[in-house]
């Protein structure tokens, strides 16, 4: 089956279906020594030239963003391997921290958890840092919980909300928590009903979700891009102690509600076409949903008059092995509607990544977003390959193929808003295979071997083309005129006997016979016209000179005097 797509390997691609997931990491997948080489150089390269172009300020990028900016880069240099403490990290954080108070911008308040919860996994810049950034992830976080819209998803904008507003929502939301958990509720802790009523009237998230409308309006439109980033921020800001159960089942809500036909995702919820990045994006949001088939363990120690969770605890949450790759789980379930729309966004999103090229240069960039969309949405669930499709290959050769002498990826990347310091945090981020959800990754029910296998089964069983046996139309031929048809009348004469032994001519004969029938009379024609001119001609002149002559007695001419005779 695997020849029919164009495998290169048959005898690989049949180990596919039946080797473990530790060989198919170790073996089938590992780049060479020199592709490896290759790669770690192009991320050493990367992670040097950021720290180059940095502000001295401590923020990059040139527009209105730089908060997003420089927490994206930030990120990239801790999974990367740069420590906590290196100057660079230090002066980006505390140029952060300096701006979070009216923070609102969607995608900058997720860049911001996703920084803070990795500086501080990675061993943070100090008990007072790592005790305020833990703080601003809780508050950030529920600003984004403000955030979501009725269809579960997210636009740019949230509100910032003042520390009553704050206390309120995640008071409720813990009350619900608990309720759903069958836990008692503390009574000094309760929220009066209609407390809760007039919150959900500012907050969807608390409305109850069989009665919600799944349609939108400009009011009310979300995106998927902004959901992408809001998914990975707020899995990590479950680590903190935020009351997420409602706002992640909402969200699943939405891509169990807005799968196309052809099992992708679109920009916009339930309109447009599929898009490759989109359906990256949907698939961490199913991902989501069988991670919280387990039960939240959230703890609520909070004073009577004020939202204070819990301190930051650090865990060790990494499961990260040499490849990227984390060992095989058995944990979570999955419905088997879930797992059909799964195998269905994975046999599509297969349609959309390339074929290694077998080399490292000369190759032409692709839409750098989508890439590091697949990365996330591949690693997430543990795969090294998506079907028969290396993805990570394919994506680090045209990688490091497309990196310019400075160490950055300066040139067009395919996306709106780019710009060389997002473009490199991104790449690098790509090649270094960096999981944004490590502990999510621990509670998909799926092998990667086993996962593997089932979408290479469904891109097998997709219907192929009909073979198109209809012979291929000839030419058309060059047809006579028709003839002028006759008006009828109401009483036509009838037609003429026809002559039964003369056969019918052809419709090449009678143009023939028409025209030589017609050149004869024409000639004909000619002839008689020049003798009845010549002879219209001979009776004028005859006529003519017989009147000038009198009728032939000389009567016009003047009469000659008689000489009168002498004897007379």
């Amino acid at each position: 089956m695997f020849s029919q797509r164009g495998w290169q390997f048959p005898l690989l691609a049949t180990c596919l279906a039946i080797v473990s997931a530790d060989t198919l990491r170790a073996e089938i997948f590992r780049l060479n020594d020199d592709e490896q080489r290759a790669v770690n150089e192009s991320i050493d390269r990367g992670v040097s030239y950021l720290k180059r172009i940095q502000n001295p300020q401590g923020f990059w990028g040139t527009q209105k963003y730089l908060v997003g900016h420089t927490a994206m880069v930030g990120l990239a240099l801790v999974e990367c391997g740069v420590p906590p403490q290196d100057p660079s990290l230090v002066k980006a954080a505390n140029y952060v921290r300096s701006k979070l108070e009216k923070l609102s911008n969607t995608y900058e308040l997720s860049l911001c958890i996703l920084f803070f919860d990795a500086l501080n996994h990675a061993g943070g810049q100090g008990k007072q840092a790592m005790a305020f950034d833990a703080l601003w992830i809780r508050k950030l976080a529920m600003r984004l919980i403000a955030g979501q819209k009725h269809t579960g998803g997210w636009y740019y904008g949230c509100p910032v909300l003042k520390p009553e507003e704050e206390n309120l929502l995640a008071n409720i939301l813990f009350q619900y928590q608990l309720a759903a958990a069958g836990k008692p509720i503390p009574p000094q802790r309760a929220v009066p009903p209609l407390l809760i009523q007039q919150a959900a009237q500012k907050w969807p998230v608390l409305l109850d979700f069989s009665r919600l409308p799944w349609v939108e309006d400009d009011n009310t439109k979300t995106d998927n891009s902004c959901t992408h980033f809001v998914i990975l921020a707020l899995w990590r800001a479950q680590r903190h102690n935020v009351p997420l159960q409602r706002t992640m089942d909402l969200l699943v809500r939405r891509f169990r509600n807005s799968q196309n036909s052809d099992g992708g995702w679109g920009y916009r919820f339930k309109t447009g076409g599929s898009s490759p990045q989109m359906t990256a994006v949907g698939l961490m949001g199913m991902a989501v949903g069988i991670g919280l088939g387990e039960e939240a363990d959230v703890q609520i120690e909070v004073k009577e008059k004020e939202y204070l969770p819990l301190q930051y605890a650090k865990r060790s949450w990494c499961i990260k092995t040499a490849e990227g790759i984390a060992p095989d789980q058995k944990l979570g379930s999955v419905t088997p509607e879930d797992q059909k729309r799964i195998i269905k966004g994975f046999t599509r999103l297969r349609q959309n990544i390339g074929t290694p090229a077998g080399k490292m240069r000369d190759l032409k960039m692709q839409n750098l977003y989508y890439l590091w969309a697949l990365e996330r949405c591949a690693v997430l669930y543990n795969l090294p390959a998506i079907g028969d499709k290396d993805w990570y290959r394919w994506a680090a050769e045209v990688l490091v193929a497309n990196q310019k002498l400075s160490g950055g990826w300066e040139g067009k990347c395919g996306y709106h808003g780019e710009e060389p310091d997002i473009n490199t945090a991104m790449a690098i981020m790509i090649l270094k295979r960096a999981n944004l959800a490590t502990d999510l990754t621990r509670k998909l029910p799926f092998s990667p071997g086993e996962l593997i296998k089932e979408i290479n089964v469904a891109v097998d069983n997709q219907p192929k083309p009909k073979p198109d046996t209809k012979p291929k139309p000839t030419p058309p031929q060059p047809q006579p005129e028709p003839t002028p048809i006759a008006k009828k009348t109401e009483n036509p004469p009838p037609p003429p006997p026809p002559l039964p032994t003369k056969p019918e001519p052809t419709p090449v004969d009678d143009v023939k016979t028409a025209k030589s029938e017609g050149g004869g009379k024409t000639i004909l024609g000619v002839l008689l016209g020049l003798v009845a001119l010549l002879l219209l001609g001979g009776v004028g002149a005859f006529i003519f000179i017989t009147k000038r002559n009198g009728n032939g007695h000389g009567e016009d001419r003047p009469k000659k005097k008689r000489k009168k005779r002498s004897d007379d």
